[in-house]
This record gives C-alpha cells, sequence and structure tokens, in this order.
C-alpha cells in the first residue's frame, strides 16, 4: 500500500469515528425527543396541483392557483388574467376590465363560475370580468383551444372559475385582505376589503365570503383632430376633458358541500352576487378651429401653432353605468362504477344599466392659440381678458343616453366518462349533454334630447381648478355636476330614456348541446 493510500484510509478512519462520536453525544443530549412534526405550506401543493393539471390536460390550458393571486395586489380577475402568457386586458380609464386571447375581440372569450356559462349583458353580450372578486377564487382556468364540452360562444378561448371549496383547508379557516391607498392626482381615496371563512368536517364544508372595493380617480384627456396635408399639419380641433370618476364593486357569496364516507362523491351548491358600479362626472370643452376658420369665411392656417377663431362647445355630465350578476350552481360528482359523472344545474342573472343625463351646450366662439408642438402637452389659450365663463353659446340642451339589459339563464348539464385500454394504449371516453334556456329583455343604446327646464349649467361653476398632469392652459374649473344633475331631475320630475321600437331588445332562446368526444 502506497503512502498516499494509507493517509486517506487513516483519514476516513478518524471521520468515521468522529462522526459516530458526534451522532452518540447528540442521542445523549436530545434523549428527551420523543415526536418531530414538520408543517408544510400549502402553498407548494396548490402550485404543484396547478401544474398536474396542466399536464394532464387534453388541450392548452393555463392554470393559475389562488396562492398565487393571493401574491399580487389585484383588485379583481381582470388583472389576475392579465398575468397570464397569451391573455390581453383592455382597459377604462385605466382599470382593467375585458380579457382577449391572442388578440382577439373580447366578445369571443365566455366565462364560467364551476363550469356554467355566465352570460354578458353589455355590448352584445360580452361579459366584464372587473366586477368578479379574486377572494371568490380556487383556481382559474383560462382554456386556450376549445373542447367539445366548452359552449360554442367559445371562440377564441374558455375561461373558468373554479370558486373556492371549504375541503382545501381542513377545519375553520379565516382569510381576509384590507387596504387603503390615495391617487396622487386629485387626491381620490382608494380602499378594499374582503374576508373569507371556511369550515370543513369529516364530511360536511361550508365557505362564506365578501369583499368590497371603491377607487376615486381623476382621468384627465387631451384628444385631437389633426391632418396632414402636403407635408404641412392642420390643427382642425383640440378636445379637453377631465373626468371625476368613483367606481365600487361588492361580492356576496358562499359555498356549501357534502361527500357522503368512504366515497369518492360529492354535493355541493354555491351562490355569488356581484355589482360593479361607475360614477362619473364629465367636464369638457372642444375648440373647432376648422369651423371657426369657415365660420370667418378664411381657410384654416396650417402648422403646430396658431391663432383664430374657434367654436366651442361643453359637454357636462354626472351619469352611472351599473353592471351586476347572481349565479346559482348546484352540482354533483358521482362515481358509478367505471364511470365518472358531473351534473350541474345553474340560474343566472345578469343585469346592465347605463343612464347617461348630458347638459350640452355650443355655437360658442372666441379666438384662441394654439400650440401642439409638444404633442404630449398640447395647449390652447384664450384671447387676453377672456375666460371659459365668457363664452356665450348658441344653444343650450339636454341630451340622455342609456341602456339597459336583463338576462335569465337556467342551465343544466351532464358530462360522463371513463376510461378504457384500446391498441395496447390507454384511452378516456367521454359524453355530454348540456341545455341552456335564455331570456332576455331591455334596450340598446338610445338617445334623445330635450330643453333644460329653465336651468342654466353656468350657473354651477365652481372655482376648482382642473386636477391635471397636462397644462391647464384654458383655466379649466369644475362644475357642480351632482347638483346640476338633481335639479335637472327636480325640474323634469324625472330624467328617463324613452327607447324606439327599433332597439328593443327581446329574446328567448334554447339551446341543446349534445357532446360525444
Amino acid at each position: 500500500m502506497t503512502p498516499f493510500a494509507r493517509n486517506r484510509l487513516a483519514a476516513c478512519v478518524v471521520l468515521a469515528c468522529s462522526s459516530s462520536y458526534s451522532y452518540a453525544a447528540q442521542t445523549n443530549d436530545y434523549n428527551e425527543i420523543e415526536e418531530v412534526v414538520a408543517v408544510a405550506s400549502p402553498i407548494k401543493d396548490s402550485q404543484k396541483a396547478a401544474i398536474m393539471a396542466k399536464q394532464s390536460a387534453s388541450n392548452f390550458v393555463d392554470i393559475v392557483a389562488a396562492d398565487t393571486i393571493g401574491r399580487f395586489p389585484d383588485q379583481n380577475l381582470a388583472d389576475s388574467l392579465g398575468r397570464v402568457p397569451g391573455l390581453a386586458i383592455e382597459r377604462d380609464q385605466g382599470q382593467a376590465r375585458y380579457i382577449n386571447f391572442r388578440g382577439a375581440p373580447f366578445r369571443y372569450t365566455t366565462i364560467a363560475i364551476d363550469g356554467m356559462t355566465i352570460p354578458g349583458a353589455e355590448n352584445g353580450r360580452i361579459p366584464r370580468f372587473d366586477s368578479f372578486p379574486s377572494v371568490i377564487t380556487s383556481r382559474l382556468s383560462a382554456n386556450k383551444a376549445i373542447m367539445p364540452d366548452m359552449p360554442g360562444e367559445s371562440i377564441a378561448g374558455f375561461i373558468n372559475i373554479e370558486t373556492f371549496n371549504p375541503f382545501d383547508v381542513e377545519g375553520f379557516s379565516l382569510a381576509t385582505d384590507v387596504g387603503l391607498g390615495n391617487q396622487a392626482l386629485g387626491d381620490g381615496d382608494i380602499s378594499k376589503f374582503s374576508v373569507r371563512t371556511s369550515w370543513s368536517g369529516e364530511n360536511v364544508g361550508i365557505s362564506l365570503f365578501a369583499s368590497q372595493n371603491s377607487r376615486e380617480q381623476i382621468t384627465d384627456n387631451r384628444e385631437f383632430d389633426l391632418e396632414q396635408v402636403d407635408s404641412e399639419l392642420l390643427v382642425n380641433e383640440l378636445d379637453m376633458r377631465s373626468y371625476k370618476v368613483k367606481r365600487e364593486d361588492e361580492a356576496y357569496g358562499g359555498r356549501f358541500e357534502y361527500r357522503p364516507s368512504d366515497s369518492m362523491n360529492r354535493f355541493f351548491f354555491s351562490t355569488l352576487y356581484s355589482k360593479f358600479q361607475d360614477h362619473e362626472e364629465r367636464n369638457q370643452y372642444v375648440f373647432d378651429f376648422a369651423g371657426g376658420a369657415e365660420a370667418a369665411g378664411s381657410n384654416l392656417a396650417a402648422g403646430e401653432t396658431g391663432t383664430g377663431l374657434a367654436m366651442v362647445s361643453r359637454s357636462l355630465e354626472y351619469g352611472l353605468y351599473e353592471n351586476s350578476t347572481w349565479t346559482n350552481t348546484l352540482g354533483a360528482d358521482l362515481q358509478l362504477g367505471d364511470w365518472f359523472l358531473e351534473a350541474r344545474t345553474n340560474f343566472t342573472k345578469t343585469e346592465n344599466d347605463v343612464f347617461l343625463p348630458l347638459p350640452y351646450s355650443l355655437y360658442g366662439a372666441a379666438v384662441a392659440s394654439y400650440d401642439v408642438s409638444d404633442i404630449n402637452d398640447p395647449l390652447v389659450t384664450l384671447a387676453p381678458g377672456t375666460s371659459l365663463n365668457d363664452i356665450d353659446y348658441g344653444y343650450e340642451m339636454l341630451l340622455v343616453y342609456g341602456s339597459a339589459l336583463s338576462i335569465d339563464s337556467l342551465q343544466f348539464k351532464l358530462d360522463a366518462e371513463t376510461d378504457f385500454a384500446f391498441a395496447g394504449l390507454n384511452n378516456t371516453f367521454k359524453m355530454g349533454l348540456g341545455h341552456d334556456q335564455r331570456e332576455a329583455q331591455g334596450y340598446g343604446t338610445n338617445g334623445g334630447m330635450g330643453s333644460l327646464y329653465g336651468i342654466n349649467p353656468s350657473d354651477y361653476v365652481t372655482d376648482q381648478a382642473w386636477h391635471t398632469d397636462f397644462t391647464n392652459s384654458i383655466n379649466g374649473t369644475y362644475f357642480d355636476n351632482k347638483q346640476l344633475r338633481a335639479d335637472l331631475e327636480s325640474a323634469s320630475g324625472g330624467l328617463t330614456v324613452t327607447p324606439d321600437n327599433a332597439s328593443k331588445i327581446n329574446i328567448d332562446e334554447n339551446t341543446l348541446q349534445p357532446m360525444p368526444w
């Protein structure tokens, strides 16, 4: 044996003895320990289950676990789904509202809760995702490839929201989320609150949840009508707006589930009510330089800067957008021999209402200068000694826009599947039957105009300057739109929209969907 081999052997013997001695010493010092309990977080199990579900799916699907959603400050499911690859968010005044797959129109995407489709009642049955809070969710499945057991309306994609299951957590659980904030522009308040509690025993589980969110914000707009003629820029029109917006949503619901002993069966009932409200105040001025040049009998001068006569119009508003959904699902999962059955019946009521009364003033005129050399901060400046309140309008009227749609949906769905071997391969045979009955009543967007009942909107101007990140070159100030709306309601005896026959909606449809595959 070489000296190097003997030294290596000696070192191994020393290490072995040291290890044995150390183990014995530790055993003597801690011989009072009889049991060690390791507690693992359920987050890893939740993520693992989501990954396994994606791997075993027959189509292309992204699955987001509730624990992943809880790590982000998402106010609604639209924000949560925006984190999924291939999905895009369409926003309204900065807030997530609609979802589309791979750039397809959002009306091609359907949404379901616990497998049952939720009909949309806005803009042609479009489902809104911002009215559903994240707290209700156990798992989100974004299906990018449509399967035969999905509704035919799912042209681009199908999103299924699985509500929180009380058996996901053993015993009693309580989760809550509270947040307060402030919008820098306009000093608006932000608040969010959600709570979810559940209890599960050997056979019975129950969960309850509630959510409320509120956001006050300023939306500052500058819009243009620009034209390029022979390499010359023509500034036809500049539109300056400031919106005061308060958005509120609330949701309440729960789930009851029963699982018989010694079986894979389960029976459940889930309910969810959600409501979204958008209170909007509009303060808007439009400066039409092309119309002013035409009225003065001259041609509009080209250039990024200029001075001329502008025809001015003013729009004010205090309106309401409202959307609500009430959905109830009764379900059963049954293992009958080699067959696994899923039965669901659901009743959903969706309502959407829009009411926008706009005092509208037009045919005003003012001499003004414009400067769009910085397109990110366009300027309009009235002639010295002139203010917005000095403008006389040739005609003032009240425009009233509105729409309303209510949909009642009664659905039934039965799916069955069994595994079998064929040609030495494991296969799954599935078949199903679905029935969807929907009744809808309401009317599309309607507008009417009338007088202002002797009310002068200029009497409601305040001295509060617009909150803006642009230069307030017109020295715009807010109007008391809420009081103006209240006085118009009182003077008119109640503002309403009378829909014409062409816009009235009355739908009664029955859809039967056999699905062998």
